[in-house]
């Protein structure tokens, strides 16, 4: 019993410095297949007891700043609490659909120590104890269940609250070509974004470029020439 103990508290004393991070993510919602097309909803740096919830149902979802410590999910019919999940996985990924389907997204923070995702204690032993303090293997999913929620009732790991709803962005454009491709923005000032979309709509799509760059849009290369893990709902 004391070894379980030991065990116990080395995963409370882990996690709780990770939980304590200010970290977020950012959430691009995209009319396109494989994050491609125009971002009608954009919510930017959203920590992690918050709920980044679109105007309306998308076909793919970009996640930006992602690592393998945050665990992203998305959502259909609704916002985050209506626990209607579509997919989860981590890193910068684009979640892929085969037409309209997300509607809000969040992430989780996972426990970590320098950028790698750590593993419970394990409890092989059939008499309840831990054989040893270490991290070698891995842990049962209903013993580590326990542990967690063991550690919840000690506080160690808050519960989420996503009560809290960030809005989409609607004073930029953002346009991508395909999926291999940069990403063009377009500053709403002095027009309504409804307007700019309307008109941007009726350029064919071999000349929205060069629409895009005579109205003063802004060009980011950072993801040019590199494919996002598409992750199919």
């Amino acid at each position: 019993m004391a070894q379980l103990r030991t065990g116990i508290m080395i995963v409370a004393f882990l996690i709780v410095p990770f939980l304590q991070t200010s970290e977020a993510l950012d959430f691009l919602f995209w009319d396109g297949p494989t994050c491609t097309g125009f971002v009608q909803s954009l919510c930017t740096a959203i920590s992690n007891d918050t709920c980044c919830v679109a105007d309306n149902a998308y076909q793919s979802v970009q996640v930006q700043e992602g690592d393998p410590c945050k665990s992203a999910t998305t959502f259909k019919d609704g916002d985050c609490a209506a626990n209607v999940t579509v997919t989860t996985t981590t890193g910068n990924v684009c979640f892929d659909s085969g037409g309209p389907t997300y509607t809000a997204a969040s992430w989780t923070p996972l426990p970590c120590i320098n950028g790698t995702p750590i593993v419970v204690p394990i409890n092989t032993s059939t008499n309840g104890t831990t054989d040893n303090g270490t991290f070698n293997g891995s842990t049962p999913t209903v013993r580590r269940r326990a542990l967690l929620s063991t550690l919840r009732g000690q506080e160690a790991i808050p519960e989420r609250d996503l009560t809290s709803q960030a809005r989409p962005d609607h004073n930029v454009i953002y346009y991508r070509e395909g999926p291999t491709m940069g990403i063009w923005s377009l500053s709403s000032d002095g027009a309504s974004k409804a307007e700019l979309l309307e008109q941007l709509s009726s350029v064919p799509d071999e000349d929205k470029v060069s629409w895009l760059f005579s109205h003063g849009a802004t060009y980011d290369d950072a993801m040019e020439g590199e494919l996002l893990e598409i992750v199919e709902a």
